[in-house]
């Protein structure tokens, strides 16, 4: 039984493999990247950290072409597919459009585009209005972070320029350093509508004009647990969000319903949260406990065990998500399985429950 049960879920990830390669356009290089302009209905996925440092020469100096484009009329062409950054690093993009509206990786994207788990690093990125990660959004937009530099006139900001309509933002956050005239936040410029959750922006906010916060420049709308630098940003006011200190920004406590189990991780009073896709975080939780076998007259030990007569083995289990978590239940149900056919079989007692467990063998 366990022998099919095994085979079978080997076939399930396999099968679940190989419908998921084909399924979705793999990017490797920044050539791959720029050609999403082409196909802005395609599903992509980031399948390593790529370079993008030589767009500083691309398009006589103007860089990276943003993917979708939001031009005020009926020229619009958004990007309606997917991108899975898997936790991917896109680094030293550079576009420079300082009349071009809705400017970023992506320009415009549409309410059934979905753009998650992609880190922009040390990028400078710079255009006239919407601009940002995703200039003119009306997306979601997860698990993603921003650090270098966004820069333009109008509806700026680290993430997102302008989150309009159903746009969402969630678990993601900006260190750039963002500089506009007017209408500018650290992590977003304008939040027109949709959702803005769990995000936090801790780079410098820079603007001589209204509408400067630090963490979104002008809201119609609320949020929930979206929190800013006040220090480094050098911005105590925002259209949204908690303003923090930068020793209660390095705090666990401050983030208040955010998920520490799953989604972000932190070293507690040293660092920012980090999103635990990217980071080289601890496991969420580890399970210690003890087994000793005691030899029992009359009984024989099994065959290859590893542990003899009162020794003590230390064994770690540690909880975590996804399919391995399915592992782990399994691998659970199976031994119990075996524990309860022995003691049916009267070749085995069990005494202790918890993380002390004594097995007589």
């Amino acid at each position: 039984m366990v022998l099919k049960l095994s085979a079978f879920l080997i076939f399930v990830v396999l099968l679940g493999c190989a419908l998921h390669t084909q399924a979705l356009t793999q990017i490797s290089n920044c050539v791959e990247l720029q050609a999403m302009k082409d196909n802005l209905s395609e599903d992509y996925e980031l399948v390593n950290d790529i370079d993008c440092s030589d767009t500083v020469n691309w398009n006589g100096g103007e860089g990276f072409e943003p993917v979708g484009r939001y031009t005020g009329g009926a020229g619009n062409t958004p990007f309606t597919g997917t991108f899975d950054g898997q936790a991917g690093k896109v680094v030293g993009l550079t576009i420079a459009r300082p009349s071009t509206f809705s400017v970023g990786l992506f320009g415009y994207t549409s309410s059934s585009a979905q753009i998650s788990y992609v880190g922009l690093v040390e990028v400078s990125i710079l255009g006239y209005q919407y601009v940002g990660l995703v200039g003119f959004h009306e997306g979601n937009l997860t698990n993603s972070y921003i650090t270098g530099s966004v820069t333009g006139d109008n509806n700026i900001g680290g993430l997102v320029g302008l989150n309009y309509r159903s746009g969402s933002v969630s678990n993601s956050y900006s260190m750039a350093t963002v500089a506009a005239d007017n209408t500018a936040g650290g992590l977003m410029g304008q939040y027109n509508n949709g959702l803005l959750t769990y995000t936090y922006a801790a780079g410098s906010v820079i603007g001589t004009g209204g509408n400067i916060g630090g963490l979104v420049g002008t809201s119609a709308v609320g949020g929930t647990g979206n929190y800013w630098d006040t220090e480094a940003s050098g911005r105590f006011i925002s259209g949204s969000g908690v303003g923090k200190t930068t020793a209660q920004m390095y705090q666990q406590s401050t983030y208040v319903g955010w998920d520490f189990i799953d989604a972000w991780c932190i070293a507690e009073g040293q660092s920012y949260p980090e999103l635990r896709a990217f980071s080289d975080c601890l496991p969420p939780s580890t399970e210690s406990f003890s087994v000793t076998a005691t030899p029992v007259p009359g009984n024989k030990q099994g065959a290859g065990s590893a542990l003899t007569p009162g020794e003590t083995a230390a064994v770690a289990i540690t909880c975590i998500s996804g399919i391995l978590s399915i592992f782990y239940l399994l691998y659970k149900w199976y031994y119990r399985h075996l524990d309860n056919k022995a003691k049916k079989d009267g070749q085995s007692q069990a005494a202790g429950i918890g993380k002390e467990m004594t097995i007589t063998v």
